[in-house]
């Protein structure tokens, strides 16, 4: 859609992007059907064009629907997150969980006392905890690295704490 955007074509429809991203998906191989819809709103005529398909959702389709449906940055990260929760839920939660370790782990580089840095490696193992529940009951290959990273993140804050000290 960006690419129709830049050659002069502003604000193209809901139509015109429906069918853009139809054309787009079934160079993927991913069934759309193109769906209008009308209906009488406070005494006007409104019409709608959306995409119809697959009972499922799979990671592969976030790129094209992100970048295009979507036109801020803003969106197409509000976009690939709501899409990421509904098609897998586990790997939405494990990449929040990494956000919080990456933090966590942050707040141990920084700790300027032996307490914050416990206190820090102590929520990284919380984290850790629950990635490798989550990851155990379930075998998609990003959730288990998601895992291996905050598994490595956790045994890089028990060195740092178990060595000389902070303060």
């Amino acid at each position: 859609m960006e690419a129709v955007d830049h050659r002069g074509l502003a604000r193209p429809s809901c139509l015109r992007k429906a069918v853009a991203l139809a054309w787009v998906l079934s160079g993927r191989g991913i069934a759309a059907t193109v769906k209008i819809g009308v209906a009488k709103a406070d005494g006007e005529l409104r019409a709608h064009a959306w995409l119809e398909g697959r009972a499922e959702v799979t990671l592969e389709d976030l790129s094209p629907l992100a970048h295009g449906t979507w036109t801020t940055p803003e969106q197409r990260r509000q976009a690939a997150s709501l899409v990421l929760t509904v098609a897998l839920p586990t790997l939405a939660t494990c990449l929040e969980e990494l956000d919080r370790a990456l933090e966590q782990h942050r707040a141990l580089l920084a700790a300027k006392t032996d307490e914050d840095a416990v206190r820090a490696s102590i929520a990284l193992r919380k984290i850790a905890t629950k990635i490798k529940a989550l990851a155990k009951g379930v075998g998609h290959p990003r959730v288990v690295e998601v895992a291996r990273r905050v598994e490595g993140l956790q045994a890089d804050a028990i060195k740092r704490v178990a060595g000389a000290g902070v303060s």
